[in-house]
């Protein structure tokens, strides 16, 4: 679970700088960038080092987070239907809009799920003695990923802004 919420942050953030590139106000462009990498870019990068990098923060982080986004995100659903249904009928545009933001939901309520869950091993593991997390040191396999991860997001905001 945890390689689609890291692809689902990815998503958000090449969405987020995407709007940014879109408009031509340079103060909208850099802060809408920098909430895409810092916003979705942070919660991805947490979940990796929860999970591959076994950090008891990063767990917790992921944990609490995953599970904020997941309410906040179908309260969003919630108004959306309640909106669409008070006007008495749902255009099909809006059902696969409601099943894409479902998916985001589930896959926001599992990965917080279980990170709480791998936060407790980490936790539990530390309790016995065996020492928790790696190095600070990133591997040159990680760091090809992250330069990897931050290409897709560039080249995907940069696909949807200029076609």
């Amino acid at each position: 679970m945890s390689i689609p919420a890291i692809a689902l942050c990815l998503w958000g953030a090449g969405a987020l700088v995407a709007i940014g590139l879109e408009h031509s106000v340079r103060s909208y462009t850099l802060s809408a960038c920098f909430s895409g990498i810092a916003g979705p870019g942070l919660i991805g990068f947490q979940q990796y080092c929860g999970t591959f990098r076994a950090s008891i923060a990063g767990a917790r982080f992921s944990a609490w987070i995953g599970g904020i986004v997941a309410v906040f995100v179908l309260w969003i659903l919630l108004i959306e239907i309640g909106g669409s249904l008070r006007g008495n009928s749902m255009d099909p545009r809006d059902w696969i809009w409601v099943s894409v933001t479902t998916v985001i939901v589930l896959v926001a309520a599992a990965s917080s799920r279980l990170n709480y869950l791998r936060w407790q091993q980490l936790l539990d593991a530390q309790k016995q003695g065996i020492p928790v997390g790696k190095s600070l040191k990133f591997s040159l396999v990680e760091i090809m990923g992250i330069m990897l991860a931050m290409g897709v997001v560039f080249g995907g905001a940069s696909f949807a802004v200029h076609r």
